[in-house]
């Protein structure tokens, strides 16, 4: 006689079904139970940006979108520290800390690694339309007051001569209150940073700044003219002090490079700026 088992079938499919759900299990847990590792914040200290009433200004959307082309590129998540432009260069050297918008000095280079340029800028000399002159070389300035930043570098020969072939009125990064002291014929020229290569562009710009306030008070409109040649043009860089990781501004420059090869950084520049 045979004895026959009971069920056979049902408890392979039993046996069956454990197995395909502990595989699942084993495959969901290596995707989800152990998260991707995100990167962490990179500090990035940044010039402060506001507006004569003392409003911070938001970062302009330029920098704002080539920063996250880069962040993309580069797997770092910049975290802005804005402060006043002395301000963050002192915490830069005393600290350590990344710096975005450093011009290359060679002052400078003996305390700091520096980037390739993200971008350019034009400096422009911005006069009243009735007090305009002739520029083409430093000498030009010989004897004149000459509205700047505070803190800001505009090129080694334009430091060494400041204060010696002409005076500088440093002052914090607000154009309205230099272009009203230039109305009021305290200074001859003031110093204006555009990515913008046209120069009567940026003087459309300018003229712009202080119409609203003028109108709303019933005073004259004032008018200012952008000088032809700028100043210079400034690349603006990335900057860390020379005993930190070199690491950080290896990974910049190589998006930098990529950026500009592939025209992702052209785009940027072609939607923000006129070329």
């Amino acid at each position: 006689m045979f004895v026959t088992r009971k069920y056979p079938r049902l408890a392979f499919t039993r046996q069956i079904r454990s197995f395909v759900c502990v595989l699942l299990l084993t495959i969901t847990n290596s995707f989800v139970g152990t998260p991707a590792r995100a990167e962490t914040p990179t500090p990035l200290l940044f010039g402060e940006n506001k507006n004569e009433h003392g409003e911070q200004l938001p970062i302009p959307q330029l920098i704002k979108q080539l920063l996250m082309q880069l962040e993309s590129d580069t797997g770092f998540h910049f975290s802005i520290k804005n402060y006043p432009w002395p301000r963050a260069i002192n915490m830069a050297r005393n600290e350590g800390t990344l710096i975005f918008g450093m011009s290359l000095t060679s002052e400078r280079e003996k305390q700091f690694n520096f980037s390739e340029p993200l971008y350019y800028n034009n400096v422009w000399i911005v006069t009243r339309s009735d007090q305009t002159f002739s520029f083409k070389s430093l000498q030009d300035l010989k004897g004149k007051t000459i509205g700047i930043l505070r803190g800001a570098s505009y090129g080694g020969d334009f430091d060494q001569a400041q204060n010696k072939l002409f005076r500088v009125e440093e002052d914090i990064g607000v154009y309205s209150v230099r272009l009203k002291k230039l109305n009021n014929k305290r200074m001859d020229a003031m110093l204006f940073a555009s990515p913008d290569s046209r120069a009567a562009s940026v003087e459309m710009r300018i003229n712009q700044i202080l119409r609203a306030d003028a109108e709303l008070n019933g005073q004259a409109i004032p008018s200012f003219s952008v000088l032809p040649i700028p100043l210079l043009k400034d690349g603006l860089r990335f900057a860390i002090r020379r005993d930190q990781n070199p690491e950080v501004l290896q990974r910049i420059d190589k998006a930098i490079a990529k950026g500009k090869s592939n025209g992702s950084f052209n785009k940027i520049l072609q939607t923000y700026t006129v070329n």
